[in-house]
């Protein structure tokens, strides 16, 4: 049994030290008592209380928190946090998530983060899409820093989404499908707003709810209160119409 054991060990670490090293499987109590240091997985990558790895084409399961460098194309499942630095496939599941840019969805607790770009969907109290902060900053780019998707929480932020925002609070810069909630707003709407208050400087669109605010309406407002300041008639009871 030895003998075996000593033979799966022999083959993790050739498997870790070639010119493009991978391993089919790394353990970690932490980032520093670990296997191998930030590993190319194609496999599993289980760990305790942290894990670090290069890429991972697998799963990276455990207790406390996983981080990916570069890529992911899998699912990272842990209690604490999840953290992809770069872009991936996949799914993250864990009490807070976040990721550079993320294609598929983010499962938590608390809070969901793509700061670039989520093609996909995000569930979770808190949910972020196009937020970038510190070394990023330099880097944003409008044009990508988008959801398409779906976002579903407590509170929804988006840069620009293609899709749906369903959540007690919803904002984005620019909105081209619908968002539902209490408070929604956005500066472009190209859709449907549903809302007890809803609020947007452009509206294409629909807008549902008590209280409906805009500049310019190009569309129809339904509520007890109606405002589009830009309007003949700047402010309506049950109905605004804007061409």
């Amino acid at each position: 049994m030895k003998y075996k054991a000593y033979i799966f060990v022999s083959l993790l670490f050739a498997c870790g030290l070639g010119a493009e090293s991978w391993t089919p499987l790394n353990l970690s109590v932490n980032s520093d008592i670990t296997i191998f240091k930030q590993p190319n997985i194609r496999g599993l990558d289980l760990f305790w209380g942290m894990a670090e790895s290069e890429t991972v084409y697998g799963a990276q399961i455990g207790i406390g928190g996983a981080r990916v460098e570069s890529e992911l194309a899998g699912i990272q499942l842990s209690l604490c946090f999840n953290e992809l630095k770069g872009s991936g496939y996949g799914v993250q599941t864990a009490f807070v998530n976040e990721a550079k840019s993320l294609n598929g969805i983010q499962l938590a607790c608390l809070g969901n983060l793509a700061q670039y770009q989520m093609n996909g969907f995000q569930f979770g109290v808190l949910n972020g899409v196009g937020i970038t902060s510190g070394e990023l900053k330099g880097q944003f780019d409008a044009s990508v820093s988008r959801l398409n998707g779906g976002q579903l929480g407590i509170a929804n932020i988006a840069y620009y989404t293609n899709g749906m925002q369903i959540g007690v609070i919803n904002s984005a810069n620019g909105i081209n499908g619908i968002q539902i909630g209490f408070f929604c707003s956005a500066i472009d709407t190209k859709g449907v707003q549903v809302g007890f208050i809803n609020k947007s400087t452009v509206v294409k669109g629909v807008q549902i709810g008590v209280l409906n605010i805009c500049k310019s309406l190009q569309g129809v407002q339904i509520g007890i209160l109606n405002i589009a300041r830009d309007n003949t008639l700047p402010v309506m009871v049950g109905m605004n119409v804007g061409f």
